[in-house]
């Protein structure tokens, strides 16, 4: 696979809705980005190697997730991990509104990636002091169905591994249990989830 399709160095110049930045920040429950589709009507199963960023902020060198496009999420912070959960409109990041969607990971079938070249950067894992971006290595997400999950594990906490990528035909239910509720947009403090595969 490759070359790459997008790029990582992002700013304002790069900013707008036919922005291919595929650099991803993911700092907290206002200021976050998702992958979705560069091509208009996109299903994540044929564009996976070339999501690129888009974001509820502004600020990125990205594309811009449409206001009222988020209708509720569930911001969680463990000592493991940040994630979030919640329902979006599939047009909002890109995709056909029938697309049911698909797993993205940074290790992918070939250990390259999807997307190709695509990096997460966060100030609000434990790796960063609040304000410094750090990149963020093992991470996971689910886009599609008009819903989305999106988990960032820190880099200090190597096992167990809570950002466990295999499981992808399960979806946010199973990856990334959580409280959420459409209509409603929470921040909390959580406990571990069970380690993805492993009952207890």
């Amino acid at each position: 696979r490759g070359p790459q399709y997008g790029f990582n160095q992002c700013n304002s110049t790069t900013l707008g809705d036919s922005s291919n930045c595929q650099t991803l920040i993911f700092n907290g429950p206002d200021d976050f980005c998702l992958w979705g589709s560069p091509d208009p009507n996109g299903l994540i199963g044929n564009v996976e190697a070339k999501v690129v960023a888009y974001c509820t902020k502004p600020y990125h060198g990205t594309r811009v997730i449409p206001p009222g496009s988020i209708t509720g999420l569930q911001w969680t912070k463990t000592s493991a991990y940040i994630q979030v959960v919640g329902f979006i409109s599939n047009a909002g990041l890109g995709l056909d509104p029938t697309d049911q969607g698909g797993e993205l990971d940074p290790h992918g079938a070939d250990l390259q990636g999807n997307p190709l070249g695509g990096v997460v950067f966060s100030n609000g894992t434990a790796d960063s002091d609040g304000t410094t971006l750090t990149q963020v290595y093992n991470w996971n997400t689910f886009v599609g169905g008009n819903q989305f999950c999106f988990k960032a594990c820190y880099n200090s906490i190597t096992s167990p591994d809570y950002c466990q990528n295999v499981y992808d035909l399960v979806g946010c239910d199973y990856n990334m249990p959580s409280a959420v509720q459409n209509g409603t947009f929470t921040e909390c403090d959580g406990d571990l989830q069970d380690v993805v595969g492993v009952y207890t």
